[in-house]
């Protein structure tokens, strides 16, 4: 499916716009024997008057260069819109005696939380509605909601600005008033066996959740149980399923260490699993009279073993499932009758239930290449059922609930756009050679794209490649609006994620950094030399540490791409990294490295995307980024910006939006459609693929 290419309305109005020029301020820093320069290092002063008009010179610059494409936008936004059902609910899940699910409502951004007694009586209780939290306010984000175990209240956390410092709520069921118990905290909370203590974590000045405190509902009052001192650790902390064990896990990002705490004494000193040592990781889940550990000791993709409740440190652990090479185990759940094991094989995620009754052991299904399983996290110990979500790149999200006993699955709901025809689209995975590895490339497509003359199409090229973080093949309806106009869609499963396990992992990190990059430009050329798109036909797309892979690749071949969009990127990698007061510091040093040694300050000073700004030539690009964004500062897309217009040699558009949210972007339903409207709107505008909006 080709269309015929239209006049660049985004670009006519860039170039008869005025660009603006942030001021210089030149700076510089001695290290290493090498003296680096920054002219625009007072642009992450928030207050300083330079910057804030920069920040609004530059949003007038975007707001004025997509104006004539409002229409385009528009469309787009109802399109996707469309496809997102007005009303929907959840699957529910019952508690003792009521059924708890969430719903959203025609015109509400949020979702509204509800109960209902499992035999009927009373009706709906509604208990918390995100629509009446957020209030006047453009932000809101709950990402944990707690019930007591005696279901008399619950809590939750709240972000209202995108900072990810959180408000702990606590409130009587179903209708009491909210009330806060903490106004900076992490966003963990778990009850103590009794209703009674509620956990949440603390954070420190850099929002680094660095502790564990306890909130007695009864004295409304808190106390402080433990704090970890080191910049490099952060602490979450979690309810066994059992309700027999507060469990605190403390991550580096390639070494841990999880303390447990009885839910019934909630006022002890929590007792370590095991000490942490350098480069092991372990997590730690609860089962009637022992401890499940999956453990990267002796294991690089690590094993499964059991230790007595009652341990402590020293005695034999029980391997129950051992090391398999390949094999990255990534989870596990215990109920009191099974087990539910996630791991990681060729790139393909599958699961599988350990029936414990009869100790046979069965993959989930769907376990199988380019689909995308979720496993939900039951409150029920005693659930005889394993809930799962399933989908592939062309399928649908889907939910069924598998019977252990029986081993059959039945189907609960699918979340599928109105009127999709999965035979219209197709989906691939490809090897792309990289070096000494392949690479997996995931291709999504409209089956009449690919035509007979091998016309080429255009293309979105994505990428992320950090943190051992997986990207996955899942559905995605709002790429319809991009494959129903002929554009091919392409993962590019670089080294540095977690795509083919730990390894995987390691072979783009640190020293290797250098491996994502490469394998990114690697799946750019093979679509190009495989006839897929043109050069100069592909978009990339990343966003936070995928926004610093698709730079380091804009630096190094412009010439591929047509256009890149590149979201809260993380692109001052080396000023960055240098400064000990920023939240991730400390912690993303085992991920890049850490500059004050100069190996590794080699390393890093040879890719970072702001240090390596060519005077050249590069394609259209819109970048934004975040005021109150925690993991990536808002100044470093502003300082890359800054210094690519006084670079860069040609006058493709290069617009900047600043948002007043967080790293992730905007919460409301309606709101996130319309900046995903807003990024189409730029990418088939690049390409030429205008689509016409109706008068």
């Amino acid at each position: 499916m080709q269309q015929m290419r239209k006049a660049s309305r985004i670009r006519s109005a860039a170039l008869g716009t005025r660009e603006p020029r942030a001021r210089r301020d030149p700076r510089t820093r001695d290290i290493h024997g090498e003296t680096l320069h920054d002219e625009f290092a007072y642009l992450a002063v928030r207050d300083d008057a330079r910057t804030r008009d920069y920040i609004r010179n530059e949003t007038d610059y975007f707001e004025a260069c997509m104006a004539p494409s409002v229409d385009v936008a528009d469309l787009l936004y109802e399109e996707l819109r469309a496809r997102n059902p007005e009303d929907d609910v959840s699957v529910p899940e019952t508690i003792n005696g009521y059924r708890y699910y969430s719903r959203v409502a025609s015109g509400m951004q949020y979702p509204i939380h509800c109960r209902a007694r499992e035999n009927g009586d009373g009706g709906e209780e509604i208990y918390l509605d995100e629509n009446r939290l957020v209030g006047d306010g453009r932000y809101c984000d709950v990402p944990v909601l707690a019930i007591c175990p005696r279901q008399e209240r619950f809590a939750c956390t709240v972000d209202r600005s995108g900072d990810e410092r959180y408000e702990v709520l606590v409130a009587s069921m179903p209708y009491g008033e909210l009330g806060c118990c903490a106004e900076r905290a992490g966003e963990s909370l778990a009850w103590a066996g009794n209703g009674r203590y509620l956990f949440y974590t603390g954070i420190d000045d850099k929002a680094r959740t660095d502790s564990v405190w306890v909130y007695d509902v009864e004295r409304a009052s808190s106390h402080r149980l433990f704090v970890e001192p080191d910049p490099a650790f952060f602490v979450t902390l979690s309810l066994s399923r059992s309700g027999g064990w507060i469990i605190i896990d403390i991550a580096g990002n390639s070494c841990s260490e999880t303390r447990v705490l009885p839910a019934d004494r909630p006022l002890e000193t929590p007792t370590v699993v095991f000490e942490r040592r350098e480069d092991v990781e372990y997590s730690v889940e609860h089962h009637e009279d022992r401890f499940l550990v999956l453990t990267n000791d002796q294991s690089e993709d690590f094993r499964l073993i059991e230790i007595p409740a009652s341990w402590d440190g020293r005695g034999p652990s029980v391997e129950l499932v051992p090391h398999r090479e390949g094999v990255a185990l990534e989870f596990v759940d215990a109920y009191r009758h099974h087990l539910v094991i996630g791991e990681r094989w060729n790139g393909v995620e599958r699961v599988w239930v350990w029936d414990l009754v009869n100790d046979s052991r069965r993959y989930l299904p769907g376990s199988d290449a380019l689909s995308y399983l979720s496993v939900d996290d039951l409150y029920d110990y005693d659930a005889r059922f394993v809930r799962f979500e399933y989908s592939t790149p062309i399928k649908p999200h889907t939910v069924y609930d598998y019977d252990v006993a029986s081993s059959r699955s039945t189907w609960r709901k699918t979340s599928g756009p109105p009127g999709y025809r999965e035979d219209h689209y197709a989906s691939e995975q490809l090897q792309v050679c990289s070096g000494e590895v392949d690479v997996p490339l995931t291709m999504i497509y409209r089956r009449d794209t690919l035509r007979d003359d091998g016309c080429p199409a255009p293309l979105l090229l994505i990428g992320y490649g950090a943190y051992e973080e997986p990207m996955e093949t899942e559905f995605d309806g709002d790429l319809i609006s991009l494959l129903d106009r002929g554009v091919m869609v392409a993962m590019a499963h670089v080294r540095g994620g977690g795509d083919l396990g730990p390894a995987w992992h390691d072979a783009g990190r640190l020293g290797s950094k250098e491996n994502s990059f490469r394998d990114f430009c690697a799946c750019a050329r093979f679509v190009i030399d495989n006839g897929y798109t043109d050069a100069g036909r592909i978009a990339a797309w990343g966003a936070s540490a995928g926004g610093l892979l698709v730079a380091v690749a804009l630096n190094r071949e412009p010439q591929l791409f047509a256009s890149a969009v590149l979201d809260v990127p993380f692109l001052d990698v080396l000023n960055t990294l240098l400064d000990p007061e920023l939240p991730l510091t400390e912690h993303d040093f085992d991920e890049f490295g850490d500059p004050s040694v100069e190996e590794e300050y080699r390393w890093i000073r040879a890719y970072s995307p702001y240090d390596n700004i060519g005077e050249q030539a590069y394609p259209p690009m819109l970048v934004s980024t975040a005021l109150n964004d925690q993991r990536v500062g808002y100044w470093e897309a502003l300082k890359w910006v800054a210094r690519l217009r006084k670079l860069k040699t040609d006058d493709n558009p290069l617009l900047l939006r600043v948002d007043a949210a967080g790293h992730l972007g905007e919460t409301g339903r309606y709101d996130a459609l319309r900046r995903i409207a807003t990024v189409y709107t730029f990418l088939l505008d690049m390409w030429g693929l205008i689509p016409e909006a109706k008068r």
